[in-house]
């Protein structure tokens, strides 16, 4: 309850109402437009009767035409960027694409690149970055698009799973189209990449833990991997396989009338995906058949053997330069000039106006929200103003 409390006042102290949208590559015009045209940045719908998953379509027709695909050689990197300023903390985003051009909840999403942790912002601790939602987040991330691939018309997918606020899942697409010598890559490559990971949405039986920035049950060879103090993997309900993308996320395959590239479809349109294991070492733990924790009372997650993922060269992640996190527990040596340093985790009130959030021995100070003050660890609302008998007499006596 504490946790759920805490949570709680934070999704709306980090601006529960301004989040992230990608800039880059340009996604589906609509999918990031509410009714009135205003921007809408804000995570995919939890509501199992008003479902927007995938990219935030609530039907086919937001996708709109096929023009202004942004083109993409095999082989090469370009810096994946977002605009907005609510990071919620940062947390972990995926890189996916799928051979739909109108995706629905049945398309397989196949990963080609994965951020577990500091994403989409680096060393945010517990904090949004300045600015409001048109703000052009400095944070870039090198995307590589691999060798192997299928020259064809394809929907780039960006998925993120924030670290602070409601357990939520954010997800925007691009229109892209993949150029290339036709010989260097085939469908078997596609098919053989790791399925996109889904949770805290409708039909995913995961969920994220709260605080954490998830470690991903199968990253894929194309990791990048930020301070992994805070790293966490899903917290599985059920089967695994449903909380990756695929026919078992909707009612029908994703060969029905989304449209394709073209190309054969994905290996995993059984229904039932397998979880194939990375082909090379990354910076993470090899995923064979992982332990995840399982929520009391469900079935253990369901698994099928490995497929062999064909040989490719590790993609090393990007070198970034930036400010050297927080030292361990207690120590105040590696707190920032904005930070002051601390010994409790968690919720830390500084006076009944100002609080923070204690990570590794350091906290940035922040006012209370009005009409609110803190105490012994929590954040409650003022009582009510209280009127001696004897002023309340003399008030009375007046009238």
């Amino acid at each position: 309850m504490k946790n759920s409390t805490l949570l709680t006042f934070l999704s709306v102290a980090l601006g529960a109402n301004a989040h992230m949208v990608l800039n880059f590559p340009p996604p589906f015009p609509a999918t990031i437009k509410d009714g009135s045209g205003s921007l809408d940045n804000g995570p995919l719908s939890a509501d199992a009767s008003a479902p927007n998953y995938p990219c935030k379509a609530a039907s086919v027709e937001d996708y709109g035409s096929d023009a202004g695909r942004t083109q993409m050689a095999t082989g090469s990197s370009f810096n994946m960027n977002f605009t907005g300023s609510a990071v919620h903390g940062g947390g972990s985003c995926q890189v996916s694409l799928t051979k739909d051009l109108k995706p629905t909840a049945g398309s397989v999403f196949k990963v080609i690149h994965s951020i577990e942790g500091g994403c989409p912002a680096r060393d945010a601790g517990s904090n949004n970055l300045s600015g409001g939602p048109t703000f052009a987040d400095p944070n870039n991330y090198q995307v590589t698009i691999p060798d192997g691939l299928e020259p064809g018309q394809y929907t780039f997918a960006w998925t993120w799973f924030n670290k602070i606020g409601n357990r939520e899942m954010y997800m925007n697409c691009a229109p892209i189209e993949v150029t290339g010598q036709s010989s260097k890559g085939d469908s078997s490559f596609f098919d053989k990449l790791p399925d996109m990971f889904t949770a805290n949405i409708p039909n995913s039986e995961c969920s994220t833990a709260e605080t954490k920035e998830v470690k991903f049950p199968n990253p894929g060879t194309s990791v990048e991997t930020n301070p992994p103090d805070l790293l966490a993997p899903p917290v599985v309900k059920g089967d695994l396989s449903k909380c990756h993308a695929g026919p078992a996320m909707g009612s029908s395959a994703s060969s029905g009338s989304s449209g394709s590239s073209g190309s054969s479809g994905s290996g995993s349109q059984d229904g039932s995906p397998a979880i194939s294991a990375p082909a090379v070492s990354v910076p993470t733990t090899a995923v064979g058949s992982p332990s995840f924790p399982v929520a009391s009372g469900s079935p253990s997650p369901v698994y099928k053997a490995p497929v062999d993922a064909p040989s490719v060269t590790p993609i090393s992640a990007p070198e970034v330069t930036s400010t050297p996190g927080p030292a361990l527990p207690g120590s105040s040596a590696a707190c920032r000039s904005d930070q002051i340093a601390c010994s409790a985790s968690g919720l830390v009130c500084i006076s009944a106006t100002q609080f923070g959030i204690c990570n590794f021995g350091c906290m940035i100070p922040q006012a209370v929200a009005l009409g609110t003050t803190c105490s012994n660890g929590s954040i409650t609302r003022k009582r009510a103003l209280r009127v001696p008998p004897t002023v309340r007499r003399r008030m009375v006596n007046q009238f």
